[in-house]
């Protein structure tokens, strides 16, 4: 542990959040949830030249390369701090680090849920349990079950495999996949190894994607709810948002309700769901325990979750929020840039211009910030960096 951050975690005259995962816009927007709001953070990913580390509002940052090293920063921290300090994940990948060792880690730190993140996390998993609130979901085949010829052959083609979870070390949100002999050689690849799960792709726009998002906190009340609906991701159609409007969907709202009252859920929230072009029903994708990528319209908006997990978990009292701005347009200018050129360019030739009248537009931007400038300057030379190295 460096010496800046023992000293800090000793001194400390309030609780901490220790941030795992800074490494992406999203980390970047929880380090200044917190910072803005008085809040000490320590961050913590695997390098230290990441885009959040060079916010203002990081306290501290630690780098740890594995596991066990994490494990035993934490432990040390867990130690050395006089007070129980949160910990909040940017990705599954953390969350699953967490719920591996949330045993030992409880005992130091409040931490992102008390039940199983990984039961949960388990696309399998995750989809009966959204059959048991009766919420659509899309046609699906799970690797648990026997894969003949015939079901092979009766899939509905072009369908989407998703390993069981899709934010491993191996970083993939799976693949479509266009005939049995495709499924086939796809089934072979390692990352399918450990589980799958085959998906009937629900035809329409990616406007026709929404997110429902919020918080519950312990005592299993909704704090804050919150609706967009996307415009772009990447990649195309499977991917991670790139730009977003918030919008109020009072349907979209009660079936995301329904379903985390079914699981009983308590914490941070993003329940995606799709709108079929045929039936009109929104069908369910999936539900992620944390925070996810467009979290700065949410703040453009008026609602902070980092912070109100921060409050929640030291007994600070926390006012609901479910009045919110509509029509707020947020998009992430360098991600949603590179996505216009890499993916809607070929099918739309006026994508540009769009994209220049939405960076026009938008009041919310993932990185941008004149009161912290250096993570946007850093994204900059980063993709520059990128861009000339591919050339060479």
């Amino acid at each position: 542990m460096k010496r800046k951050t023992c000293t800090l975690l000793r001194k400390l005259k309030k609780p901490s959040c220790i941030v795992l995962g800074i490494n992406t816009i999203t980390g970047l927007s929880i380090v200044r949830c917190l910072g803005t709001k008085g809040v000490p953070v320590i961050a913590v990913d695997k390098s230290k030249f990441v885009l959040g580390a060079f916010s203002k509002f990081c306290s501290a940052v630690e780098t740890c390369s594995s596991d066990e090293e994490l494990f035993s920063f934490l432990d040390e921290a867990g130690r050395i701090s006089k007070y129980k300090n949160l910990i909040i994940c940017e990705s599954d990948t953390f969350l699953l680090f967490v719920d591996k060792y949330k045993e030992d880690l409880k005992r130091y730190f409040y931490l992102p849920a008390e039940f199983s993140l990984s039961e949960l996390m388990n696309k399998i998993n995750m989809v009966r349990l959204a059959k048991g609130a009766n919420l659509d979901v899309p046609f699906t085949f799970f690797s648990d079950e026997i894969l003949t010829d015939k079901i092979k052959k009766d899939l509905p083609y072009p369908c989407f495999i998703k390993p069981n979870y899709t934010q491993t070390s191996q970083k993939t949100k799976g693949e479509i996949i266009k005939n049995a002999q495709e499924l086939d050689l796809t089934l072979r690849n390692e990352r399918f190894k450990n589980g799958y799960m085959i998906q009937e792709i629900i035809d329409g726009p990616e406007t026709n994607l929404w997110l429902y998002m919020g918080y519950i906190d312990k005592k299993g009340e909704l704090k804050a709810s919150f609706a967009l609906y996307k415009i772009r991701q990447v990649p195309m159609s499977f991917g991670a948002i790139t730009s977003g409007v918030s919008r109020r969907n009072v349907e979209l709202e009660k079936l995301g309700r329904r379903f985390l009252e079914h699981i009983q859920y308590t914490g941070i929230f993003s329940v995606e769901f799709k709108k079929d072009i045929y039936d009109g029903k929104y069908k369910f994708i999936e539900i992620n325990p944390r925070i996810c990528t467009p979290n700065e319209l949410l703040v453009t908006c008026g609602i902070n979750l980092p912070y109100l997990a921060y409050c929640d978990a030291n007994n600070i009292e926390i006012n609901p929020i479910f009045k919110w701005k509509e029509n707020v347009q947020w998009l992430s200018i360098i991600h949603d840039f590179i996505t216009c050129f890499k993916y809607y360019s070929k099918n739309n030739k006026r994508i540009f211009l769009e994209w220049l009248k939405l960076s026009v537009r938008a009041q919310s931007e993932a990185i941008f910030k004149f009161s912290d400038l250096p993570p946007f300057l850093f994204a900059v030379f980063y993709h520059f960096f990128r861009l000339v190295n591919k050339k060479q």
